[in-house]
């Protein structure tokens, strides 16, 4: 179809994951690590899926995260009302 096509979306690994290997966070994508909804049209891909429309379930920081980061990461948690996990 023609959406499978496109790359926007909200893109969520299948498996959990450790966010902070070198592999996963040095793309662009990846930033922000956490528990994701998808709905709307959702894809299937090899690793994971991409949805048209997403919802934060969590956000995870470490201690190792840059602490202007960590803000940001604390201020969207806040306004979608979802915990921040500490993963370290």
């Amino acid at each position: 179809s023609k959406y499978d096509k496109h790359t926007c979306g909200i893109y969520a690994w299948a498996e959990p994951i450790s966010p902070w290997d070198p592999g996963v966070m040095n793309h662009s994508y990846a930033r922000i690590a956490g528990e994701v909804y998808l709905w709307g049209r959702v894809t299937i891909h090899e690793r994971g899926y991409r949805g048209q429309l997403a919802r934060p379930g969590a956000f995870y920081v470490t201690s190792k995260m840059p602490a202007k980061l960590k803000i940001f990461i604390e201020l969207a948690a806040l306004q979608y009302d979802v915990p921040v996990v500490q993963v370290d």
